[in-house]
Formats: C-alpha cells, sequence, structure tokens
C-alpha cells in the first residue's frame, strides 16, 4: 500500500463513520422539517410539517455520494444526490425549498466530481475491502471484458433515466395510485445501500411486497432488481467495484469529471508504457495508459483514487491538481 491509498483509507473510514453514525457520534439531535407523504386516502401527494426521529437526520441536504437515508437516527444526512433528484421531480417544490441544497451540490459536483465515489462514498469503500478480502484468500482476480463494461455502463444510464423518469412520471395527478405508491423514490428501492446501511446501523430494513392498492408487478420488478443490484454488489468480492460500473450517482457524477477542479496530468515523455496504470485502475479504464497526444487524463469513469499515481514507477510521470496547484505525484 502506498502513500496516496495510506490516505485515501483514512479519509474513507472517518467519512463512512460520519455519514452513518455522525449523528450518534456527535449527539446531534435530528430536526424538524418538511416531509411529503403519500396519502391513500386522497390518492395523492400530501405535505406534512412533523418531526419524526426515525427518518429526519440533522443536516437536511445532500451528498453527491451515499449517505443513505437508512442510516436511521445515525444517519447525519437527508440522503444522496439521486434521492434530492428523485424528490425534486415528484414534488417539485418551489426553488427556494431546493435551491440551498441544489446550490451545494452543484458546487461539490463541479469541483470534485467523481472524486466522491473514490474517496468519500461508503459504498464504494466497502466494496474495495470486499476485494482486498479476496487477496487475503489468495482468491485469484477476474477481469470485466470491454464488451462486458461497455453494457455494464449501458445498464448505468438505463438505471439513471429509469429512475429519473419514474420520480417525474408519478408527478402526474393523473397517475394512478397503483403506479405511483410503488414507484415512489425507486432509486431507494433498486439500490444495494437499502439493504446494507440498515445492517450496519441497526436501522429495520423495510420490503413489503403486499402494499395495499399498489401494483404487485411493480412491487415485484423493483425487488428483484434490487436483489440483483446487491448480487452485482457482492461480486466486488472477485470483481473490482463492480456496483460502482452501473452506480446511477456516478452516471451522474461522470458528467463533471472532464471540468471539475481536480485534473490528473501525464507527462508522456516520462511515460514508458509498462502498464501498471491499467492494471491498477479498480474501474479498468485505460485511459492514462493510452494517451498518447494529451497531457490530461481526466476520464469519464476515474473515481480519482490515484492508484495509477501512487503505483506509477517513473517519478513526475503523473501529476494530480487542484485548481492547477499539485496534490500528488508519482
Amino acid at each position: 500500500m502506498h502513500t496516496i491509498t495510506y490516505i485515501r483509507r483514512g479519509v474513507q473510514i472517518l467519512s463512512l463513520t460520519f455519514l452513518f453514525y455522525g449523528a450518534t457520534l456527535l449527539h446531534l439531535k435530528p430536526t424538524e422539517i418538511k416531509w411529503y407523504a403519500m396519502q391513500e386516502n386522497s390518492r395523492q401527494a400530501t405535505e406534512l410539517l412533523y418531526g419524526n426521529p426515525t427518518w429526519t437526520q440533522p443536516f437536511q441536504t445532500f451528498l453527491p455520494a451515499r449517505s443513505c437515508r437508512f442510516a436511521g437516527t445515525h444517519g447525519t444526512f437527508r440522503g444522496c444526490l439521486m434521492f434530492f433528484f428523485s424528490d425534486i421531480l415528484t414534488w417539485r417544490p418551489p426553488l427556494g425549498v431546493v435551491l440551498p441544497s441544489l446550490a451545494l451540490v452543484v458546487v461539490l459536483m463541479v469541483m470534485l466530481a467523481r472524486f466522491w465515489c473514490g474517496w468519500i462514498c461508503p459504498l464504494g469503500f466497502m466494496s474495495e475491502l470486499l476485494y482486498e478480502a479476496r487477496k487475503y484468500l489468495g482468491l485469484k482476480r477476474i477481469r470485466f471484458s470491454a464488451p462486458l463494461r461497455n453494457l455494464l455502463k449501458a445498464v448505468g444510464w438505463g438505471l439513471t433515466f429509469i429512475i429519473l423518469f419514474s420520480a417525474w412520471f408519478i408527478s402526474w395527478s393523473a397517475v394512478a395510485w397503483s403506479i405511483k405508491k410503488p414507484l415512489y423514490l425507486a432509486v431507494c428501492q433498486m439500490c444495494p445501500s437499502k439493504l446494507i446501511t440498515p445492517a450496519l446501523t441497526g436501522f429495520p430494513i423495510m420490503i413489503n411486497l403486499t402494499f395495499p392498492g399498489a401494483s404487485t408487478t411493480l412491487l415485484v420488478s423493483l425487488f428483484v432488481v434490487l436483489v440483483a443490484s446487491t448480487l452485482l454488489y457482492f461480486s466486488g468480492f472477485i470483481l473490482k467495484r463492480a456496483w460502482c460500473k452501473i452506480c446511477p450517482l456516478g452516471v451522474i457524477l461522470s458528467f463533471f469529471n472532464q471540468g471539475a477542479f481536480l485534473s490528473k496530468e501525464k507527462d508522456l515523455i516520462r511515460c514508458t508504457k509498462c502498464a501498471v496504470c491499467a492494471s491498477a485502475c479498480p474501474m479498468e479504464t485505460s485511459t492514462v495508459y493510452e494517451e498518447k497526444t494529451k497531457k490530461y487524463v481526466n476520464h469519464s469513469q476515474c473515481i480519482h483514487c490515484y492508484r495509477c499515481v501512487d503505483l506509477c514507477p517513473e517519478k513526475k510521470c503523473l501529476t494530480v491538481k487542484f485548481l492547477g496547484l499539485p496534490l500528488f505525484k508519482s
């Protein structure tokens, strides 16, 4: 393990602890907020104001990482970026209500892009721990083939579209309650964090396939996707960051990777084409290795773990900069 990886592991441990247990460890109290709820009697959305310690977190904002709402009373933030976008599309709240959180997440995405995936996200960190366990057990690594990586990328785009479209679709008053109810916060119903986070924080895992008046077909379909995504996540035991290759949150953040304040530069003259960077990349991208003409080697799927920089044998061949200032060098 090299210097950058040591630093990153420390940040990941602190991030998981703060996101999942911060409210308890820091003795932070939940705040009373406005919650929107699906009311079966009216078959429409109703705005409620109440304090619910099971569902409220001290900081009523969102992060571009898995700050999962299923951390319950232990959690520090209200939810992840996809939960936030889904809420906006479903409820269409006034701009003044969402502007503070929206401004925060946009600034964080522009500044760091998928750095959130590689350094902050608890699911990403635990996926890496799964993979480390494989190495200690002496099991052989399995790599995704190029066609399979392309397929997973397409699946990630498809999941992102389904999540955002369903959130917008159920905002229509004409949509039947039987469809509206199971599709509410579909992002949570299909995310492995719904099972993993409660298991870590002691929050009850909530799965119900028999909601009165709800479409059983939709409920079962979402449950099947949840099981499939969870199995894909745990396949990270032998496949590097398997879930991260389809994560909808990562898909959104990938738009910002090329223009983020963070940049990764390659000295084309110093590079000896040893391919260490391609082998080290947890997302199995080969952009750093293959680039022959441009010094900037940011890639949409790069999670800024900087394993390529850590392991590069050529001095100053790779450099990480923030707003032009060097942070790490090989």
